[in-house]
């Protein structure tokens, strides 16, 4: 595939996000009219609906969709190894294994405005990483298969743990645990946006 031809079809990819963007609060709110949730002045049910629910929860999936893609990208690109994800270097089971100590044992809530349970999660899969990364250098020379294995035991090491945690943890903690796992967009105002853009954006641009 020829340079040009990469450029033509990003830019194509890169309208359609823009325009799925635009159109994915309108969905689904055919019967209402449109001026009844562009103008404030008239602050009505289906306005508040509009701007506080569905054009949040919007930007927040396409800035995690964003950041997943550009995470899942890396890997792969670094290691030269389509195996590589988040999944298979247990970055993903670090993380949930932090999140899981944050809600068992209560640690503090926020730190600079960041939510405790992300910071938890940050420093799980940071330390998965440095565990993964040191026990393939045990080895003599630097294998990326070795690290794949290595990701693999530790991953399913600390999804073990993260189990164990649920077990002992009671009812509300576990629903707790397991919600933040599944995932969701039930955020409420544009202030989930704000707080994941500067992370998203910084983070791209270190990438490329």
């Amino acid at each position: 595939m020829t340079g040009s031809r990469r450029v033509c079809i990003l830019f194509v990819l890169a309208l359609l996000a823009v325009l799925a963007l635009a159109v994915g609060p309108l969905i689904g709110m055919r019967t209402i009219p449109l001026d009844a949730v562009m103008h404030s002045s008239s602050w009505s049910k289906e306005s508040e609906i509009f701007w506080r629910l569905r054009v949040p929860r919007v930007f927040v999936s396409f800035l995690g969709g964003i950041g997943l893609a550009v995470s899942g990208m890396s890997f792969q690109a670094l290691f030269r190894n389509p195996l590589a994800t988040p999944f298979t270097l247990g970055v993903s089971s670090g993380a949930a294994l932090g999140a899981a100590a944050y809600i068992r044992f209560g640690l503090p809530a926020a730190l600079l405005g960041i939510p405790g349970i992300s910071l938890s999660a940050f420093i799980g899969a940071m330390f998965s990483i440095l565990l993964v990364y040191g026990l393939t250098q045990l080895r003599s020379g630097f294998s990326t298969g070795t690290m794949l294995l290595a990701g693999v035991a530790i991953s399913f090491f600390f999804s073990s743990v993260n189990l164990f945690i649920q077990y002992i943890s009671d009812f509300t903690q576990t629903f707790h645990l397991i919600r933040w796992l599944m995932g969701g967009l039930e955020v409420v105002g544009f202030r989930s946006v704000l707080n994941m853009l500067p992370f998203v954006v910084v983070g791209v641009i270190i990438i490329l």
